[in-house]
C-alpha cells in the first residue's frame, strides 16, 4: 500500500489526526494492531470532550468516532506493525501478514498501555481472572472485582461493578 500519511494508532489523536488530513486533501490511512478507540473505550461516562456537555459513554464515543470516519472516507487497516524503517525519502512499514505501507509521513499515536503488577500468576490469569483494561472485561464478569490503579478507571470500574 502506499499513502502520503501513515498514522499508526486509532485512538482519539489518531483518528482526529487522520480525519484533518484526509479533510485536507492528503491521503492517508490508519494502522490499528486492536479495536479503534483505543483507551476511550475505558471510559464510562465522558462529559469533559467539547459537544457532550450531557456527557456520553466511552463506547458511544467511539461509535460516533467510526461513523465520522466512514463519513470522511479514512481507510482503517487491522493489522500491526512489526518494523519501520526510513528509505530515503519514504517511510516503510512492514506490517503483520507480509503486508507492507510506503508513505512520505507517519504520526505515531499509539497511546498508553496500562502498567502490569509483576506479581506471581499475572501472566498465567491475564484475559481470564486478571485484566488491565475496562474494555477487556468480558459482558458477564460480575459483581465480585478488586480494582488496582487509580483515575477514571478505577472510579469507573467501582461504579460499574457495585
Amino acid at each position: 500500500m502506499r499513502t502520503e500519511v501513515l498514522v499508526v494508532g486509532a485512538g482519539p489523536a489518531g483518528i482526529t489526526a487522520a480525519i484533518q488530513l484526509k479533510r485536507s486533501g492528503i491521503d492517508t490511512i490508519i494502522i490499528e494492531k486492536d479495536r479503534v478507540g483505543g483507551a476511550l473505550l475505558n471510559a464510562g461516562w465522558v462529559e469533559n470532550y467539547p459537544g457532550f456537555a450531557d456527557g456520553i459513554t466511552g463506547v458511544d464515543l467511539v461509535k460516533l468516532f467510526q461513523h465520522h470516519i466512514d463519513n470522511v472516507g479514512v481507510e482503517i487497516h487491522h493489522l500491526e506493525i512489526e518494523r519501520l524503517t526510513c528509505d530515503g525519502d519514504y517511510y516503510l512499514a512492514l506490517c503483520s501478514g507480509g503486508e507492507e505501507v510506503r508513505s512520505k509521513a507517519v504520526i505515531i499515536a499509539t497511546g498508553s498501555t496500562p502498567n502490569r503488577l509483576n506479581v506471581p500468576g499475572e501472566i498465567e490469569l491475564e484475559g481470564r481472572l486478571v485484566f488491565h483494561e475496562l474494555r477487556d472485561l468480558p459482558e458477564n464478569f460480575g459483581l465480585n472485582a478488586c480494582i488496582i490503579g487509580g483515575g477514571d478507571a478505577a472510579l469507573l470500574s467501582t461504579m460499574r461493578y457495585h
